[in-house]
This record gives structure tokens, sequence and C-alpha cells, in this order.
């Protein structure tokens, strides 16, 4: 993929689909499919950013454990980030929120346990952490008998 040029990520059918420019035409590819990664849950947040030259795309299962997938540049890996932190699962539209920075990454959420607990999890360089911000409160559901889909969009 070529640098500096936009890059999209959608939910659809269950898999997180991937859409991108070249600089001379559009590219498309299933990336659930080619990573072997867990599906997403259908209503998820997507989050995406690069991290250590890797685009990282970030997400929830049906169990609200929060994933992550990323392109190396020559092969996919996949990991369940809640279970490596040790933290609880998200609630239902929960936002993902973060970013990198130098080593560090960094991902926001609202839990489902503690009626709204935010947690911050993130990677010191060698493994997940996470840290309970506290009680927001749990953001409630502004579209219940719709289903839109999620994006995550950006240039990497």
């Amino acid at each position: 993929m070529a640098s500096g040029y936009p890059t999209l990520w959608f939910i659809s059918c269950s898999h997180i689909h991937h859409v991108w420019w070249t600089g001379s035409k559009w590219g498309t590819s299933d990336d659930t499919a080619l990573s072997g990664a867990a599906a997403p849950q259908f209503d998820s947040s997507l989050m995406g950013y690069v991290f250590g030259g890797d685009e990282s795309i970030w997400y929830f299962t049906p169990d609200y454990h929060i994933h992550k997938m990323w392109w190396t540049g020559s092969s996919y890996s996949t990991e369940d980030v809640t279970a490596d932190a040790g933290v609880p699962a998200g609630i239902t539209w929960s936002p993902l929120v973060g970013n990198a920075n130098g080593s560090q990454a960094t991902v926001f959420y609202i839990a489902s346990t503690g009626g709204g607990q935010a947690y911050e999890v993130y990677w010191n360089g060698s493994k997940w952490l996470n840290y309970n911000i506290g009680l927001v409160g749990a953001p409630p559901n502004p579209y219940p008998s719709l289903n839109f889909p999620k994006m995550a969009a950006g240039v990497f």
C-alpha cells in the first residue's frame, strides 16, 4: 500500500474489508479472510492507525473483546488485546479511540462492567497494560433499531 494515500476499512457480512488508493487505482481486500482474524461484531466500532510502521485496525468481536489486526508489510497478525491486557469486555456501542506515539500504542473504551468504567489499554514496548480511568457512564445506543456500518479511515 502506498504511503500517504487514503485508506478505509468497513464491516460487511461479518468481515472487515479494506479499500485503498494506490495513486493510480483503487485496491480492495477482505482482511478478515486474509488474516484469519476473529470476525467483528456487526455493530462494532473500528479504529485504525499506523504503529511501528504497521497498519493496525482495532474492533470488537461478538464477545466485545477488543481485537487488533495488522499488516506488517508482508503478512497479517492478529491479537485479542482484551485477553492480553486482562481487562473486561467492552459495552455495546462503546467507541474505540486511540493513537500511537513512538513505541506506545493506546486504545480507550468503555467496559461492560462497573456501570460505565472507561479503560485505557496501552502497549509499553513489551506487553499490554491497562489503567481504569473511572466511571464515565455507559453511552446510550443512539440508534437502537438501525444497523449502520462502521468505518475507520485515514491517510497512512
